[in-house]
């Protein structure tokens, strides 16, 4: 199956370096530390990355995030997200 195909089909194809750069900012603004950092760093930036477990790593940074507040420079989404969570909170 061509790349045109697999996106007719609707599948994103897979861009290992941008997925990778994504993966790097999550781990920047992890809780993990220095040596899970290095173990996972090393796992993100291997050239033979997947899309499965670039998915895994993923899954695993996205629950070991810092709290927005402990961002040097939270994006507007964090920020917007946290927002809402409060504001359900209220209610």
């Amino acid at each position: 199956m061509s790349d045109w195909d697999e996106l007719l089909d609707g599948k994103p194809k897979f861009n290992a370096w941008q997925e990778q750069t994504y993966l790097l900012y999550l781990l920047a603004n992890s809780t993990l530390n220095e040596y899970e950092r290095d173990i996972m760093s090393d796992a993100i930036i291997d050239p033979d990355l997947t899309p499965e477990y670039a998915r895994e790593i993923a899954d695993c940074l996205r629950i070991n995030q810092l709290h927005f507040s402990n961002i040097p420079n939270p994006s507007q989404t964090q920020i917007s997200r946290f927002v809402d969570l409060i504001s359900k909170n209220l209610k």
